[in-house]
């Protein structure tokens, strides 16, 4: 299932580049090039998820796999950026809130499309390589509905190494005192594989974070981000508390 994630992730960044982010900056051709790009090397992932994967295929799916993490590492900061939006809003609970949400920042909206149009241009050598792989576009073979890892809050003791400062910081910014009433939202970006679960676990089972919160609760979010759903998950994991 590696490759269906690889084509979920691919098929994403293509509906968050048909958002206004890309558009409203000008990205139109480059948007229609994605969209093709990515078309074409999800048929090709269709084909090699059928075939026992030779040991050129097995590179070609590893170099694929770097960039599809920066993909989603995108994706990340978009997600971010929806969620950091809607939690600004006062009405954000009675309202219906859409799966893609217009993004206002500008500046926000042609870095995101830079990175988008980077993604492409690292993108257009692996179908030419599958090629050479011989490896087919399986067009009417369909992957079933993006499926992302549920994760949660238990961790293991030897599963985070290294990352006491990291963990501190972060730490220091959830608990430190203010005068505002406000939520705080801190993200954690990076490369794919490098454990920023694993942090996120360390930092939700700290004690000094038991002791500051009265309450805490794990959510797994997936790429399709409602807030109303959010919020009924929320609600049910505080349930028994």
């Amino acid at each position: 299932m590696a490759e269906a994630a690889a084509a979920c992730i691919l098929t994403e960044v293509v509906l968050v580049a048909a958002n206004d982010i890309a558009l409203a900056s000008g990205y139109k051709k480059k948007l229609d090039t994605l969209h093709q790009t990515v078309d074409l090397i999800c048929a090709k992932l269709r084909d090699a998820e059928r075939q026992k994967g030779t040991e050129a295929m097995i590179v070609w799916l590893k170099h694929l796999k770097q960039v599809v993490d920066e993909a989603d590492d995108v994706l990340d900061e978009v997600h971010f950026e929806m969620l950091r939006s809607e939690v600004k809003k006062p009405d954000r609970i009675a309202r219906k809130v859409p799966s893609l949400p217009s993004l206002k920042n500008f500046s926000f909206r042609r870095e995101i499309g830079r990175k988008i149009e980077n993604i492409t241009k690292k993108l257009l050598p692996f179908n030419k390589q599958a090629n050479f792989l011989g490896l087919q576009n399986e067009q009417f073979a369909r992957f079933p509905d993006c499926v992302y890892r549920e994760t949660n809050p238990y961790i293991d003791e030897f599963e985070v190494v290294g990352r006491d400062d990291d963990e501190l910081y972060i730490i220091q910014l959830l608990t430190q005192p203010t005068t505002e009433e406000k939520l705080t939202i801190v993200p954690i970006v990076g490369m794919g594989g490098i454990g920023k679960i694993s942090l996120a676990k360390s930092i939700y089972n700290n004690s000094k974070i038991e002791q500051y919160f009265d309450v805490r609760a794990w959510l797994c979010v997936s790429v399709k981000v409602v807030f109303c759903t959010l919020l009924a998950k929320m609600l049910e994991s505080l349930q028994g508390l």
